[in-house]
């Protein structure tokens, strides 16, 4: 449980804003603006949380032979001050 969240940097912000997007939601509209706004600001992933506290297996996928797990991916745009959250809907443990 210690190590819930991997960085590997820390952009130069102040007060940023967060924009959370799910992947799967009602119609795939949060995976869509936040992969759109992730190329339109030239972001750089800067974090992610582990799956594995938050994820059942079920949360696998395998396509073409190849175990795709769920991605919970922080990015920053230090210039707009902006930080997106990109995730695949946790399956438990919600609100940690």
């Amino acid at each position: 449980m210690s190590n819930l969240v991997r960085t590997w940097g820390q952009p130069r912000m102040r007060s940023a804003r967060l924009i959370v997007g799910w992947t799967m939601d009602a119609g795939g509209l949060g995976g869509a603006v936040t992969g759109h706004l992730r190329n339109e600001l030239n972001t750089e992933s800067f974090a992610e949380i582990e799956p594995v506290d938050f994820f059942a297996l079920r949360g696998v996928a395998i396509n073409n032979d190849v175990v795709q797990f769920p991605e919970s991916r922080f990015y920053a745009c230090p210039k707009k001050n902006l930080v997106i959250f990109r995730s695949t809907p946790p399956n438990r443990c919600w609100y940690r």
